[in-house]
Parts: structure tokens; sequence; C-alpha cells
């Protein structure tokens, strides 16, 4: 098996230099048909991680469906939250906050082993106020931890506590820019650029930044689009949150 591991290594590798294009790749181009016979070649002798990494490969593609067919099989052969935790990494990628969101609410607790782990997602969905829940209690079970930027994400939940903004309400406005990424063939390739403004009488909100990469004029573009998009999903709007994309 140390031989599929590292092809499963060198695999992840080319997805990630493909992911950080931020586009949905060609599938007939000579990179991504060689990227899906390493994932095929993988899966012969680990079906798991194989199917794992054909997730992955289909993400790059925009392909929602596909996505879904192969981490279930993962999960299925692999019965770790691992394969949960990276099919909700890849569907931050497609712009599926909510969803994302959901999963880490349930499954990210240090109670259930897994806080370490997932921890990755509450950071990528905009679970801001969860994570920080999950990690006061991880620090009050003496539990051994990464560094974190606690700092800025407890300013972040503590703002949007006070103004009664839930981490549903963030995530569901996210979706609205998740549905102008997949619009337009894009994925969400980078962490977004979260700022705080906590000065009463001044302004007091959150900003959430999701970086693309391409000029400002079409970034400019994308905010108009997202604008309209929030009314059509009917997304609570308030100045303690926003959300808006960035040229990268």
């Amino acid at each position: 098996m140390a031989v599929a591991k590292t092809k499963s290594s060198e695999v992840v590798d080319k997805l990630n230099n493909v992911l950080e294009e931020g586009k949905y790749a060609d599938s007939n181009s000579f990179a991504m048909r060689a990227i899906l016979r390493d994932c095929e070649q993988v899966r012969a002798v680990d079906p798991a991680h194989g199917w794992s990494l054909l997730g992955c490969y289909h993400t790059l593609l925009g392909d929602e469906e596909e996505v879904e067919r192969c981490f279930r099989a993962s999960q299925n052969l692999m019965k770790s939250p691992h394969a949960c935790s990276n099919y909700h990494t890849n569907l931050t990628n497609l712009g599926f906050f909510s969803r994302a969101h959901a999963f880490y609410k349930a499954n990210g607790n240090p109670e259930s082993g897994n806080f370490s782990m997932i921890s990755l997602i509450g950071f990528l969905s905009g679970s801001f106020q969860t994570f920080v829940s999950y990690y006061d209690r991880a620090v009050a079970m003496n539990m051994e931890l990464p560094q974190y930027p606690i700092t800025q994400l407890r300013r972040v939940a503590e703002l949007l506590s006070r103004a009664g903004w839930s981490d549903e309400m963030t995530t569901r406005h996210m979706d609205a820019a998740g549905l102008i990424l997949r619009r337009h063939r894009l994925l969400c390739s980078e962490d977004s650029q979260v700022d705080v403004v906590d000065e009463p009488g001044v302004f007091q909100g959150v900003t959430c930044a999701i970086p693309l990469q391409m000029n400002a004029e079409k970034v400019f573009e994308l905010n108009m689009e997202l604008a309209a998009a929030e009314e059509e999903l009917q997304v609570e709007k308030s100045p303690v949150f926003d959300v808006m994309f960035l040229s990268a």
C-alpha cells in the first residue's frame, strides 16, 4: 500500500495545482486526462482513496453530481470521517457553503474526536461562531490543538453574536456568492479574507472577501451580479455582515 500512498500524494499535488487556477478545468486537456488516469490507478489498488481523488477531480470540472457519487463510494469503503471531511471541503470549492456548515456543525465538536481533523471546514464555510464555541470546549477539555487565528475569529464571532447574526445567516449569504461562482465556472480556490471592524458609533461589521484571479473590472461586474443574486435568493441583508469578490 506504500506505493498507492506515494502515488496518491503525487495526485493530490497535481489536483491542488489545477485548483489554484480558480476556474473549471477542461476534461479534454492533456493534464486532466493524465490526472484522471492517475486517480484510476490509485483506485485500482486503494479503492477508498482512489474514489476520494476522483471526487476531487470532478470538483475541478464543476460536476457536483459526480463529486457526490465518488465521495459516497469512498465513504462506503473508508467508514471514516476523513472521507466526509474531504467531500465537504470540496463543496466549499464549489460554493456550497451552507451544506458544508451543516456538516461541520453536526460533526466538528471536540467530543466527537474530529475537531482538529475537520476544523478547516469551519473556516472555509464561514462557520465562525460554531468554530469558536467548539474551540473553547476543546480548550476546556485540555486538548492539544494546532495554532489557530483564534483572536481574529473570536472578534468576528462576538460581533456577529451581539448582532443576533447566526452562522446559518452567514453561510446562506455566502451561498449567493457560490451561485455566481458556478454560473461563471469559477472555483473558490483561496481562503476568504475576513475583516472585522468593531468601532461603536463608527462602524461595526464583518466583511468576507472571496479572492478571484481576474482583473478589478471583471470582479466589479461579478459583485453587481452578486447583489442581484442576493435578491434572487432572498438573502437577509445587514451592515453587520457582507460578502464580496476581490481581485487577487
